[in-house]
């Protein structure tokens, strides 16, 4: 937990100088955190029902829809990308926040105890850190 929330402070402050008055940069800081986390090989979950339109390099698409729908089918996809360890952290964002916050219940319910909510990367798509689907 503490190197996560290290990460997203240094992401933070090396991008404090972006106006966020801009759109482009809205959402920026919450994509380089999970870039870097998934450079250190954690877990990272884009719950986006849009997330074809750009989500962050190696991230794992599960759409809320998916946690809604076919629980069970979800959750083994999850499991297996923690090697069935639900100690193992898992971080989760949306666009907003809102969608990774109920992902983070559902997870907590069934028992996943390492979570980190990134919150949103807005509308933010920047071809070197996100990509689309094929």
């Amino acid at each position: 937990m503490r190197q996560i929330l290290g990460v997203i402070a240094s992401v933070l402050l090396a991008t404090s100088g972006a106006s966020a008055s801009h759109n482009k940069h809205v959402g920026e800081p919450m994509v380089l955190v999970a870039k870097n986390l998934i450079a250190e090989g954690q877990v990272v979950i884009d719950v986006r029902q849009e997330a074809c339109d750009g989500y962050v390099k190696g991230a794992h698409i599960i759409s809320i829809d998916d946690f809604s729908a076919a629980t069970d089918v979800t959750m083994a996809k999850i499991l297996k990308l923690v090697n069935d360890d639900k100690t193992k952290s898992v971080a989760v964002y949306c666009k907003s926040g809102v969608r990774s916050k109920k992902v983070m219940g559902i997870l907590k319910a069934q028992g996943f105890s390492n979570l980190h909510n990134l919150g949103g990367v807005g509308e933010y798509y920047d071809p070197s850190t996100m990509q689309k689907c094929d």
